[in-house]
């Protein structure tokens, strides 16, 4: 990264004019600083320096960008935004019977954010009025699960907003999950 900054720098020096070329002086150190001692967790990094201005923000991402360096009264966010349209946030609920998890996706990397263990009683094939009361029972417990990972996805939805939804599963359990969610939610159904 160091070595990226370096050579992204000096391209940026040959076009640079007086007043440029003092700016970037004065903000190279911190960011060399920085760049010689950040272990990098993520592929990409975006830094926003302004000292006289008290300005010092570090974005880390999860996808390559290009290495450039520029001077401007305004700040460069085209890549950000990019990046963003790109790889939308995305949640992933996946249903399967009283096992349900929920992904975040974000810039193509996907993150287990929640899970919902529950124990749902099983069928059985005793037959008669006890089989539709037993059978009843059963759906209340799945019923009760499906709304209870509803809440924790509106929750996640709430706090760490998400643009697309994807819902993966039986269909009669996707279909009741759909019903459950706001409809807020469910327009990010894809």
């Amino acid at each position: 990264a160091e070595a990226k900054f370096k050579g992204a720098l000096t391209r940026c020096a040959r076009t640079a004019d007086a007043t440029s070329m003092a700016v970037l002086e004065r903000e190279k150190a911190p960011v060399l600083d920085f760049l010689r001692s950040w272990e990098q967790p993520g592929r990409g990094l975006a830094i926003f320096s302004s000292q006289p201005a008290g300005i010092w923000q570090v974005y880390e991402l999860d996808v390559l960008i290009p290495t450039y360096v520029t001077v401007d009264n305004s700040p460069q966010t085209s890549i950000l935004a990019r990046v963003i349209d790109e790889y939308p946030r995305m949640a992933v609920v996946l249903l399967d019977g009283g096992d349900a998890r929920i992904y975040l996706s974000e810039q193509g990397v996907d993150k287990l954010r929640l899970r919902q263990d529950d124990e749902l009683p099983g069928r059985h094939d005793q037959g008669g009025w006890a089989q539709a009361r037993y059978q009843r029972h059963v759906d209340f417990h799945h019923s009760a699960h499906l709304k209870a990972v509803a809440d924790r996805l509106e929750d996640l939805y709430y706090s760490q907003p998400f643009s697309r939804l994807v819902l993966v599963g039986v269909q009669k359990a996707v279909d009741e999950f759909t019903g459950l969610l706001p409809d807020p939610i469910r327009r990010r159904v894809i």
